[in-house]
């Protein structure tokens, strides 16, 4: 009797996922392009370790699923910003700040919006992103973005957005 217990706690342990081979099934499920076990898998990680040094990839994975697959900019920002504020301390936390300003709906598509972003130490003299809005169509927006090195621009491109609803979608580039 105490070797068929003994028996069945020891498969018991086997079959139980931890937060490593959780994050390997996850990236492979992602890579095959089963997105809804890959969430399932992040999400485990979360939930069942959540002291995990999986975690902050976890959360930054579901970020880059909800931006570049389901295209739910909201959620996607959600996850992204909990890397940034929970895990200082992690080398996911540029990613995720990556991540957030990638997002067409970062600055929010309004007519004649201007966002510039400089490095913190020159105050934005040595390095500036100049994102630029401009109202095309009810629904269509020009975003003009340019890099500058000191006074000296760098690169510059154009890229298109369509608004429908709660949805921001690419136009091209």
């Amino acid at each position: 009797m105490n070797y068929k217990l003994i028996s069945l706690i020891f498969f018991l342990f086997l079959g139980c996922s931890n937060p490593k081979s959780l994050m390997k099934k996850a990236l492979k499920n992602e890579k095959n392009q089963r997105y809804d076990i890959a969430e399932k898998n992040y999400l485990t990680i979360i939930i069942k370790y959540p002291t995990s040094d999986y975690v902050a990839e976890a959360k930054y994975r579901l970020g880059l699923l909800y931006k570049d697959v389901k295209k739910d900019y909201l959620q996607a920002r959600m996850w992204f910003s909990q890397v940034v504020n929970q895990h200082k301390d992690t080398e996911f936390i540029k990613l995720a700040e990556v991540g957030i300003l990638e997002s067409p709906d970062y600055s929010g598509a309004l007519d004649n919006n201007r966002v510039v972003l400089g490095d913190v130490d020159s105050l934005g003299r040595n390095m500036k992103i100049v994102t630029e809005f401009k109202k095309l169509d009810c629904d269509l927006y020009e975003c003009n973005l340019k890099l500058f090195a000191g006074e000296i621009l760098v690169k510059q491109e154009k890229r298109y957005y369509l608004k429908k609803g709660n949805e921001v979608l690419s136009c091209g580039n």
